[in-house]
């Protein structure tokens, strides 16, 4: 028998979150860059000094998120939408992106460079969108059937000072958090 829901154990989400995903990349066999870590902050100003792989808390509301949809109401439901409060995660894979060598007097990167670039970034996109969906099926196991769990567009952040990212949301919206 299961224990009774306390509520979403917003800290423990964010550790299950990135060692899930971490996972589904090392299956995958695309690792993500060593650095992997629960941010604090502003997901959109963590400092990208080097490749990495991060979870922030992108912010906690009342209610359902604003952009999901009603659900219809549930038998036996305690919980109204006015009850309900979400935590958003961003989710955001690292990279460098291809920069020109001084050391050769190039003034661009490489066509092969930043095509090679370009696919790695384009799999992180797939996999971390895949990885975010496997995610969100499982934790429904955990949350409850009155609980919601959805996974925003993967989108690009950048280049920004020779790094670029592919960036993802998840929101879980549940009746309380801990």
């Amino acid at each position: 028998m299961s224990a009774p829901f306390l509520g979403l154990d917003v800290a423990g989400t964010g550790v299950r979150i990135r060692d899930w995903v971490v996972a589904k990349f090392e299956e995958s066999g695309q690792p993500l860059p060593e650095r992997r870590y629960c941010a604090p902050g502003d997901p959109r100003t963590i400092a990208w000094d080097c490749e990495q792989f991060v979870v922030a808390l992108g912010g906690i509301g009342w209610g359902q998120a604003l952009d999901e949809s009603s659900s219809s109401a549930r038998t036996g439901s305690p919980a109204s939408a006015m009850g309900m409060r979400h935590a958003v995660y961003t989710l955001q894979v690292v990279r460098c992106t291809p920069q020109a060598d001084p050391a050769k007097r190039e003034k661009l990167p490489s066509v092969e460079a930043l095509d090679e670039a370009g696919r790695v970034f384009m799999r992180d996109a797939g996999l971390l969108s895949q990885a975010m969906a496997s995610f969100a099926s499982d934790m429904y196991q955990h949350i409850g059937k009155d609980a919601l769990v959805q996974f925003g567009v993967i989108e690009p952040v950048g280049p920004n000072g020779g790094f670029h990212a592919a960036e993802g949301t998840i929101t879980i919206t549940v009746g309380a958090l801990a």
